[in-house]
C-alpha cells in the first residue's frame, strides 16, 4: 500500500517521500497491457490476436512507467489536498537525489522524493491606512464637449465636393516632400483622416476650397494644433522634433451635420430614458459624465489601496526553495548570477502581491463564476467596439455568442480569472476602507492619478 510521509527541511520547506508497492500499480498496468492487446494494429498479426510477449516487448515498459508515475501523482496530490497545504507553484524533485529506475521486467516498491515550499501566511492590515475619496467637480466644458460629440455621432453624413467649413473631416494621402512640395520618397505613408478643425489656422485657410486629387505642403511642425501634435505625429509614425515637409493629396471630405436637438435624438443617445426637454437632455448627459468621473475616483481610490497594501504588508518567503523553483522552471537553464538576481526579484515581487490578494479573496469569499467570465468577455468586446466607434445595432444574440465561445480559449480564462478575481477583491476593499471624502476640480485630480497594473 503506498504511503506518503512529508518533513521540514527548511522556512516553509518541506521534503515529500511518496512510496509505492507493487500491489498499487501491477493489476492496473497488467490489465493495461490486455486492453492493448486488443486494440493494437501490428502488421503480421490480426487485431485482437497479437501475442502478450509482443506487446509486453514493444510497448511494456511505456505502459509500465506511465502506470507507476499515475499512481504516484495520485498519491502525491490527494495528500497534498487531504492537508490542505497551500503550496507556491508544484512540488519538485528534491536535491540531487536521482528518482528511481523503472523496469517492466523487475516490478518492485519505488520511493519519490520531492520538495514543496508552502505558501506563507499574510497579515494584511488596513485600518492605518489614511484613504481619500475624491468628489470631482464636473467640468461645463465636459457637458458641452459630450453634447457636441454626440450631435456629430448621430448627425447626418455627406461629402461635399469642397473643404467649406473646419468641422469637415479630410482624408490625406501622405508623401514626404521638400518644401516646394516635390515628393523625395514614394513610399506613401500611412493615410491621415482628421477634421479641419484639428489644423493650425494657417492650414485651415490653405485647405478651404480644396477638392478630390488637390494638394497642398504640410510642415509638421506648424501644421496642426496644439492639442492634436502628439497623436497626429504619433499615427505618421515620426518623431515630434524631426521638422520634416510632406505632400498631402487630398483623397476624400466629410461632412457631419449635427443632429437636431429633439426627442428622436435624445432617445438614440439615452435608449429608453424617454427624455423630451433639452434640460432633461443635457442632466442625463451631466449624470453620465458623473458617473464615469466617479469611477475614476474609485480607481484613485484603489490605487491608493494598492500601494498601502504594498508598502506595509510583510511577506516572508522560502527564499532558497523559490529560487531552485524558478531556475527549475525557467526556459534558459544558464541565466548569469546577476540576470537571475534581477528576475528573482521580480519573480518575488509579484508572489507577494498574490499572496495579499489570497489572502483578501479568502477573506472576503472572493469567487469567480461562469457568468463573470461572459461579462469580462463582453464588456472586453464593448470597450473594443467604443474605440473604433462600432456598434452592435441593439442586436445582442452575436455578442453572447462570442463570449461563450471565448470560454473555450484556455489563456483567455487564465487571464480573465487573475483580472476577475483582483476587481472582486478591491471592489470589496473599496466598500469597507475607511475614506475621507474631498472635493475636487478635474485638472488637480489628473495630477493624482497612477498607471498601476493591479
Amino acid at each position: 500500500m503506498a504511503t506518503v510521509s512529508r518533513e521540514n527541511i527548511g522556512y516553509l520547506n518541506d521534503k515529500v517521500i511518496v512510496t509505492i508497492t507493487k500491489e498499487d500499480y501491477l493489476p492496473n498496468y497488467e490489465k493495461g497491457l490486455k486492453q492493448y492487446a486488443k486494440q493494437a494494429n501490428i502488421p503480421g498479426f490480426r487485431k485482437g490476436m497479437v501475442p502478450a510477449g509482443v506487446i509486453k516487448k514493444m510497448y511494456g515498459q511505456s505502459l509500465f512507467m506511465d502506470g507507476v508515475m499515475k499512481v504516484m501523482e495520485k498519491e502525491l496530490t490527494d495528500y497534498i489536498t487531504n492537508e490542505k497545504l497551500q503550496l507556491i507553484g508544484t512540488a519538485i524533485p528534491y536535491g540531487s537525489e536521482e528518482q528511481p529506475r523503472m523496469d517492466h521486467n523487475n516490478p518492485t516498491d519505488y520511493t519519490f522524493t520531492f520538495e514543496i515550499g508552502i505558501q506563507p501566511e499574510v497579515a494584511v492590515d488596513l485600518s492605518k491606512g489614511k484613504f481619500t475619496r475624491y468628489k470631482i467637480t464636473i467640468p461645463e466644458e465636459f457637458v458641452d464637449n459630450d453634447i457636441e460629440e454626440a450631435r456629430r455621432k448621430f448627425g447626418k453624413y455627406s461629402e461635399p465636393e469642397t473643404v467649406t467649413d473646419v468641422n469637415n473631416f479630410v482624408s490625406l494621402s501622405i508623401n514626404y516632400s521638400d518644401a516646394e512640395g516635390n515628393v523625395t520618397d514614394t513610399t506613401e505613408l500611412k493615410p491621415l483622416n482628421l477634421d479641419v478643425k484639428y489644423f493650425s489656422e494657417a492650414y485651415q485657410k490653405q485647405l478651404m476650397g480644396k477638392k478630390a486629387e488637390d494638394t497642398l505642403v504640410l510642415r509638421a511642425n506648424e501644421a496642426f494644433g496644439a492639442k492634436e501634435e502628439d497623436y497626429i505625429f504619433k499615427e505618421l509614425g515620426i518623431d515630434k522634433a524631426n521638422d520634416v515637409y510632406f505632400k498631402a493629396t487630398v483623397s476624400r471630405i466629410g461632412n457631419q451635420e449635427p443632429a437636431e436637438m429633439n426627442e428622436e435624438f435624445f432617445n438614440k443617445v439615452f435608449p429608453g430614458k424617454e427624455i423630451k426637454t433639452e434640460e432633461e437632455f443635457k442632466a442625463a448627459v451631466k449624470e453620465a459624465i458623473g458617473n464615469n468621473l466617479d469611477d475614476q475616483s474609485r480607481y484613485q481610490l484603489q490605487d491608493q489601496i494598492y500601494h498601502h497594501l504594498a508598502d506595509h504588508t510583510e511577506v516572508a518567503f522560502p527564499d532558497e526553495f523559490l529560487k531552485r523553483y524558478i531556475k527549475l522552471n525557467e526556459e534558459e537553464k544558464n541565466t548569469a548570477e546577476e540576470d537571475f538576481d534581477a528576475k528573482y526579484k521580480s519573480y518575488q515581487k509579484e508572489m507577494r502581491y498574490s499572496s495579499i490578494i489570497n489572502t483578501l479573496a479568502d477573506e472576503y469569499k472572493v469567487t469567480v463564476e461562469k457568468d463573470d467570465y461572459i461579462n469580462h468577455a463582453k464588456q472586453q468586446l464593448m470597450s473594443y467596439m467604443q474605440n473604433y466607434n462600432l456598434t452592435d445595432n441593439g442586436e445582442n444574440s452575436w455578442v453572447d455568442s462570442y463570449a461563450e465561445n471565448m470560454l473555450k480559449d484556455k489563456k483567455f480564462v487564465e487571464k480573465s480569472y487573475y483580472e476577475i478575481r483582483v476587481a472582486k477583491v478591491y471592489n470589496a476593499l473599496d466598500k469597507v476602507v475607511k475614506t475621507t471624502e474631498e472635493a475636487i476640480d478635474f485638472e488637480t485630480f489628473k495630477t493624482k492619478l497612477h498607471h498601476h497594473h493591479h
